[in-house]
């Protein structure tokens, strides 16, 4: 048994109505969906070290549970619940294997661009480092032929350890938060990669917007559209809820996790370049 990178917790609101301990999920890779016990799923042997385990459990799980409960009965949170939310949410845009892959094909861009900063800005960071440009331009080659050297990995700690940033919860935390529940025809699906945003725009204003299953029941939306930190409750048609299902497949790596067996799902899941369209209110 490895680590969750999809707390059990969370997976449980997506629950089998008459197994609770157990999940529809669909395979991408292997076309397969199967009902399996929620602690065998959306997890991978040695993801997490313990005590990265325990940073998740203490600081970042714990603290947003009563206030996703609070969210999933239709209940408005406060300030501190909603930085506690915030801070959840960007956890899980970070700590899955759809932003490990993505990390690791980005890495060569990411170092060329940092070391271009450094070089272009020389006598600056040799005095910061308390080195001469000589000495700073050594310490570079050094550095570059490591990194150059090593294959990153899904369980390297330059991966791994992504909880979150302080820019991105500040972009959360100021949208305007809707509460979307979905009526009896149609449920809300989720994913390994659950927190759907705009990968072009992203989420800073005013085009900005992200969306977050809570359960079969109810999803999180949030945008620039409304009362900066405002929060609203809203009764779902079905667009809606085939909307965020659609953004819930089209981010998934490979796995996606439903409350029972629908036909719908692989479909959904299977679409390669769905019809995504922004959410207007």
């Amino acid at each position: 048994m490895g680590q969750h990178y999809l707390p059990q917790h969370y997976l449980r609101h997506f629950a089998t109505p008459e197994a609770p301990d157990k999940i529809w999920m669909y395979d991408k890779c292997s076309k397969e969906f199967k009902r399996l016990p929620i602690k065998n799923v959306a997890q991978s042997s040695r993801f997490y070290s313990e005590k990265d385990e325990r940073v998740l459990s203490d600081w970042i799980e714990g603290p947003a549970q009563d206030p996703l409960g609070q969210l999933r009965n239709g209940q408005e949170v406060g300030v501190e619940g909603r930085r506690a939310v915030t801070v959840y949410l960007e956890s899980m845009i970070k700590r899955g294997p759809r932003n490990r892959r993505k990390m690791i094909e980005k890495a060569p861009q990411t170092k060329n661009e940092l070391l271009s900063e450094i070089k272009g800005n020389l006598e600056l960071e040799a005095s910061r480092f308390n080195l001469s440009q000589e000495e700073l331009l050594h310490k570079i080659d050094e550095w570059e032929g490591k990194f150059d050297s090593k294959r990153l990995s899904m369980k390297d700690d330059l991966i791994r350890r992504q909880w979150f940033s302080p820019a991105v919860c500040e972009y959360i935390f100021s949208m305007t938060w809707r509460v979307i529940k979905a009526d009896d025809a149609h449920r809300f699906i989720t994913c390994d990669h659950p927190v759907f945003f705009d990968e072009g725009y992203g989420l800073k204003p005013p085009y900005g917007e992200f969306s977050f299953p809570l359960s079969s029941d109810n999803a999180l939306h949030g945008s620039w559209r409304g009362p900066q930190e405002g929060f609203f409750f809203v009764q779902a048609r079905p667009p809606l809820v085939k909307e965020i299902d659609r953004r819930v497949a089209f981010m998934a790596e490979r796995f996606v996790f439903y409350h029972r067996n629908a036909s719908w799902v692989p479909k959904v899941a299977d679409k390669l370049s769905p019809r995504l369209t922004p959410i207007e209110w």
